[in-house]
């Protein structure tokens, strides 16, 4: 795994996402509804949304069935279900992915192919890191293997 991509602040909380996509809308006067859930809710469906824990030796997770079932409040401060499940409050996204969606918003008729970018910008990095994965459990298997042949030498035949 490289550094950057286990340093805690590759995303940014869902609610100041919202924050600073409103910031770069207005300055470019960019004409959009300004709904803070409203625009959490877009953000969510544009780009993977991410649950991060207190514990910074938990690695985030990429939210298993996305926003389905949920509604994003408090500016994306929250996603409550309508089902009965417990509300989530540490949400993110990616920092990169910011600017995709200030981009879909400022031409929406290629948000299709910027949203396609973004998620195959994702799909690499999966592959990335699951063969970073595989090449260290490779290692680790490699390494038990050689202390258990150590420990027990083979036995000379009669």
């Amino acid at each position: 795994m490289s550094v950057p991509d286990s340093l805690p602040h590759s995303l940014l909380p869902l609610a100041l996402a919202v924050l600073l996509v409103r910031a770069k809308l207005a300055e470019r006067t960019v004409v959009c509804g300004m709904d803070p859930n409203g625009l959490a809710s877009f953000i969510g469906s544009a780009v993977p949304v991410f649950e991060y824990w207190k514990d910074p030796s938990r690695r985030p997770s990429a939210l298993p069935s996305g926003l389905r079932g949920g509604m994003l409040c408090e500016g994306g401060r929250e996603l409550r279900f309508v089902d009965g499940r417990s509300t989530k409050f540490m949400l993110a996204v990616h920092v990169d992915d910011v600017g995709s969606v200030v981009e879909m918003l400022q031409c929406p008729e290629r948000a299709a192919r910027i949203r396609g970018r973004v998620l195959r910008a994702h799909a690499r990095q999966l592959v990335r890191t699951a063969r970073e994965l595989r090449a260290a459990a490779i290692e680790l298997r490699a390494g038990s293997e050689r202390r258990l042949a150590a420990q027990n030498p083979p036995q000379p035949n009669p």
